[in-house]
């Protein structure tokens, strides 16, 4: 015998692909919302300082020449942040002027896109999963939080960017509060979930008793 489906059976499949989709693309876009912007943020914090040290200490010029005296003194200082594993400092064409790493300096990395963007004068931060040679030997985290910060003064105009490489600290954190944002998402589509059947339950309950009261009156008048 073929097996058909009742409507509340039916129903009740129906809700739950559409409470699951719900649940899926919710937690998706809440997800990476709430990683671009903790990624974001720290960038934003990272570059304030980065600015303003460079801004009190530096000038214009520091940057054609890439002279030794305070140019060196304030990236090494940079380069002493909590968390940070690698600063390379670029001039305008692309060239590495500065870098906590010393064989880095010199060469030149004009093709790579996040570089361009903040030459253009845009912040730029993510999460490198190429890292530098530099940073490929053991016990350094497979996934470093990379950061671009265009570096300009009064004029406005774009002078050098400042490349750093982060401890994943930030990534455990963002990974912590999306499982916490993920929790959240399935137990209110769980709620949502038995809310529903609750609800049809009541009215299929409802409809069952209006059935059954009408046949028995119907029985009645038939025997009358």
């Amino acid at each position: 015998m073929r097996f058909r489906p009742t409507l509340i059976q039916k129903y009740t499949l129906v809700s739950a692909l559409c409470v699951l989709a719900l649940v899926l693309g919710l937690g998706t876009l809440i997800s990476r919302h709430l990683r671009e912007r903790m990624l974001e943020r720290d960038g934003q914090l990272t570059a304030e300082f980065v600015r303003a040290q460079v801004r009190e200490h530096l000038g214009p010029a520091d940057f054609a020449t890439g002279a030794p005296g305070p140019f060196v003194d304030v990236f090494r200082e940079i380069a002493k942040i909590p968390e940070v594993l690698l600063v390379n400092v670029f001039d305008r064409t692309g060239t590495v002027i500065w870098s906590s790493e010393a064989s880095l300096i010199g060469q030149r990395f004009q093709g790579k896109r996040d570089l361009q963007e903040a030459l253009a004068g845009r912040l730029v931060t993510g999460v490198a999963d190429d890292k530098p040679e530099q940073l490929k030997g053991p016990g350094v985290p497979s996934r470093l939080v990379e950061l671009y910060v265009p570096l300009s003064f009064e004029s406005g105009t774009v002078v050098g960017v400042l490349e750093a490489y982060k401890a994943p600290v930030l990534l455990a954190e963002i990974r912590q509060a999306i499982l916490v944002t993920w929790g959240f998402v399935v137990l209110g589509g769980g709620l949502l979930y038995v809310s529903l059947l609750w609800l049809v339950g009541r009215v299929w309950a409802s409809h069952v008793a209006s059935e059954k009261s009408l046949t028995e009156r119907n029985r009645e008048l038939t025997l009358a």
